[in-house]
């Protein structure tokens, strides 16, 4: 389970439902009900007698054990985390404890939602669990296995409790604000990255940096071998002699993701061990760059759009940000908008001052999307270092490297290779544009993503 700042808080039952358990159902089987034919049947006679009095020893039993069954757990509360965060595809689980419980067997049930993974939504917790916890305070677990992002709230608690001769159950109702939410696995995104994070190490000791920087050091006197470009000429005119500027490498750049969430992602993704979506393939592919980002010592920021902006973090570097931006891609939903890049592009325009590095997570098969995003990128580049990723649409591949073995199969690679020759066209007209675009393989992308921001940090692009 996640750790999470969220606090714990104790409820107290709503309300309570005494429900006859299958003992009781077999004991009015087998004893109340001949007993009631035979007074019937002989109400006159001393059978019929002895037949109604057990019968009112019966009753006498179920009242005195119902009344005492619905005294327990009048006192017990029930406490719980209000944020509890789990990883996809991670065992996790929910841990509850009830407080001042009675020495009786305790089950209770959550119903968590299908794609939560939990193979028991009853549990039990009996008095031993209570007495090695404490005199009065038992703990529930449930085990989940998420299949899917998301989050999920907790509409009720059962706790189901037997009377002291088990011919009753009491089932106690709790509603506590429990939500349960889901975040991108992290584990399965780092080990797809780790190939490329090894060559850094703490930092950029070792990678070997192109190129002379950009970050204004000192000044200090004219070296043969040096461009005049980097003569200060007024501290020159000062001095009386050649003065130059001395530059050195940036060890902090800014890095923006920018995922696309509109109707596009939402088409499944070809390649991978699970089907999945495309905006879940981009969602793990920006969680791997905030990783690298972050390994290499840069500020990373978020931000995720459909018909407009929908989520905004400006770039900043520690692990509480990257937790926080793991959060907001947990959270995002695939919508049926298409993107207006206009929009999005007067935005980012304002919101980020600073040069940086903008890495487009987009769909750029639509000929009117690709003009537009074509338009805006252009407005960008002029600030910033911009590169879009898009995954290679199904059968979008040059002719000829593919084989076919049916002639029904010729059409569809005509059709792949006219997208390909489409897209190709495209990478071009951005490449004249200063935008680099790329089309990654099917399969996990996370990899394929921070081996191309670790080639334009070393060249020192940004």
């Amino acid at each position: 389970m996640e750790s999470g700042m969220a606090s714990e808080h104790s409820y107290s039952s709503a309300s309570w439902v005494l429900l006859p358990s299958q003992r009781l159902l077999w004991w009015t089987g087998l004893v109340m009900v001949p007993l009631l034919a035979v007074a019937v049947a002989a109400i006159d006679s001393v059978a019929g007698l002895a037949a109604l009095i057990g019968l009112l020893l019966f009753l006498l039993v179920l009242v005195t054990d119902g009344m005492a069954c619905a005294g327990l757990g009048r006192e017990m509360t029930l406490s719980c985390r209000d944020d509890v965060m789990l990883a996809r595809n991670q065992q996790g689980c929910i841990e509850l404890s009830l407080h001042q419980a009675p020495p009786v067997e305790l089950s209770a049930f959550l119903g968590p939602a299908p794609w939560l993974g939990c193979d028991e939504p009853w549990i039990r917790a009996d008095s031993t669990t209570a007495t090695r916890n404490g005199a009065d305070t038992a703990t529930l677990r449930w085990s989940l296995r998420p299949r899917r992002r998301g989050s999920w709230q907790a509409e009720q608690i059962v706790l189901a409790m037997a009377s002291p001769w088990s011919l009753w159950t009491l089932q106690r109702h709790y509603y506590p604000k429990l939500t349960v939410r889901v975040l991108p696995d992290i584990r399965t995104v780092y080990k797809e990255c780790l190939l490329y994070q090894r060559r850094t190490l703490a930092g950029q000791a070792r990678m070997r940096l192109l190129g002379r920087g950009r970050e204004y050091e000192k000044l200090r006197e004219y070296q043969s071998g040096d461009s005049f470009e980097d003569i200060h000429w007024k501290a020159t005119a000062k001095h009386q002699r050649l003065i130059t500027k001395e530059y050195q490498m940036e060890r902090r750049q800014s890095v923006y993701v920018v995922v696309d969430a509109s109707r596009l992602s939402g088409r499944p993704a070809e390649g991978g061990d699970t089907p999945e979506s495309i905006l879940e393939r981009y969602i793990q592919a920006a969680l791997g760059l905030l990783l690298t980002s972050a390994r290499v010592q840069d500020d990373c920021g978020l931000v995720v759009f459909t018909d407009r902006i929908r989520a905004f973090l400006p770039a900043k570097h520690g692990r509480e940000h990257v937790q926080r931006c793991r959060e907001v891609l947990g959270a995002v939903e695939q919508s049926e908008d298409s993107p207006d890049f206009e929009e999005i592009g007067n935005e980012l325009r304002l919101r980020i001052r600073q040069r940086a590095l903008l890495v487009f997570l987009t769909n750029l098969d639509d000929p009117a999307l690709a003009a537009d995003f074509t338009r805006q990128a252009r407005l960008l580049s002029r600030q910033h270092i911009v590169m879009a990723d898009m995954y290679r649409p199904a059968g979008a591949t040059p002719l000829f490297t593919t084989k076919v073995s049916e002639s029904a199969a010729i059409y569809d690679a005509l059709a792949g290779h006219l997208r390909w020759r489409q897209l190709r066209t495209l990478i071009l007209t951005l490449r004249r544009n200063g935008v680099r675009l790329a089309l990654l393989a099917p399969g996990p992308i996370a990899g394929q993503l921070s081996k191309q921001y670790l080639a334009i940090k070393q060249r020192q692009l940004v």
